[in-house]
Formats: structure tokens, C-alpha cells, sequence
């Protein structure tokens, strides 16, 4: 399968989509190691081109990880495979939330 998202840091939580996503579609990235499968997460709801799908669970509070560093804080608990947007994270400025 052709992948269309992207991680861009091996210490990322979320990648980017460049589909649309329909629930139960899956986001198809490369690994992180040369050689190895590609890493597949089911969409558990739609996600609109450009926007970010959870690698991982996220709790409430979790720092919201992309190009290696937080960029946001989880506002409600996320489950794996869920859109990651302004309805359940909270923006980070230099390191401090806002």
C-alpha cells in the first residue's frame, strides 16, 4: 500500500494526512526503519486532508508531539487512529500552553 500521511520525526504522535480520511480507512506511513513495513493506523472518524491522526492513545494533558517537539496539549482523552484538531487540543507558544 502507497502511504498518505506523514510522520516527520521518529518521536512524533501524530501524523499528517494527505487523504481524506473516512472512518475505518487507514492512514499507511513508512517506517521509521529502513527496510521495515509500512506502519498502518485505522481512522476511527474522518479526518480532512492536511489534518493529523493520533499514532497513539493520548490523556488529557499529553503533549501533542509533531517535528520532534510539542505543539499542543490534549484536551480530552484521544484514542489511536482519532483526528487531532482544535476540538480536543489546546495550543502550545514556545514551550508554554495558550
Amino acid at each position: 500500500m502507497k502511504p498518505n500521511a506523514l510522520k516527520v520525526d521518529p518521536d512524533d504522535n501524530v501524523a499528517t494526512v494527505f487523504i481524506e480520511l473516512q472512518a475505518g480507512d487507514y492512514a499507511i506511513l513508512e517506517s521509521d526503519e529502513p527496510g521495515e513495513q509500512p506502519l498502518s493506523i485505522v481512522a476511527q472518524e474522518r479526518i480532512p486532508y492536511g489534518h493529523k491522526i493520533a499514532l497513539q492513545p493520548l490523556r488529557r494533558g499529553d503533549a501533542v508531539v509533531k517535528y520532534g517537539a510539542p505543539i499542543a496539549s490534549a484536551t480530552t482523552d484521544i484514542e489511536q487512529g482519532m483526528h487531532i484538531h482544535l476540538h480536543n487540543v489546546r495550543s502550545r507558544r514556545m514551550g508554554v500552553e495558550s
